[in-house]
């Protein structure tokens, strides 16, 4: 073996592990998305649920960027909460209920989350979306 030959097979085992080590990252920082947002929506149904609304649709758009959709229910409009993969925003929506596109929806909240970001980023991302929450108004019941 030459020193060019050494050269080369060291080069390719730093482009490897180097491979290894972002999608490591990647796969760790989509773990932490799904349970972000998977703990998000668990905290907002009993608040939403108090105020009229239900939880009719739970869906993960892996080919759409990883784009997450939670929709809640009320009788007078509907209040989604949306991840953006693409952007990696977490958002809270409200729309009437003929409106069907979920980003057509009016901007209640959101937080942006950086790949790879610490538990707090996410903890403060939480609490503003909480606390838009908060600020709706009950849905009128129909029954």
């Amino acid at each position: 073996m030459t020193v060019s030959d050494i050269q080369l097979l060291l080069l390719a085992a730093v482009v490897l592990a180097a491979a290894a080590y972002i999608s490591i990252g990647v796969k760790r920082s989509m773990q932490a998305t799904a349970q972000f947002f998977n703990d998000l929506v668990q905290r907002l149904r009993p608040v939403l649920e108090a105020k009229g609304f239900r939880l009719t649709r739970h869906v993960y758009l892996r080919k759409s960027f990883g784009h997450r959709i939670a929709t809640f229910e009320g009788s007078s409009f509907i209040v989604d909460l949306a991840w953006e993969g693409r952007d990696r925003e977490i958002l809270l929506l409200q729309r009437s209920l003929d409106q069907s596109n979920v980003s057509a929806g009016d901007h209640l909240a959101g937080a942006h989350i950086p790949q790879g970001a610490p538990s707090e980023v996410y903890a403060r991302a939480a609490e503003t979306i909480m606390n838009a929450v908060e600020s709706i108004g009950r849905s009128l019941t129909s029954a």
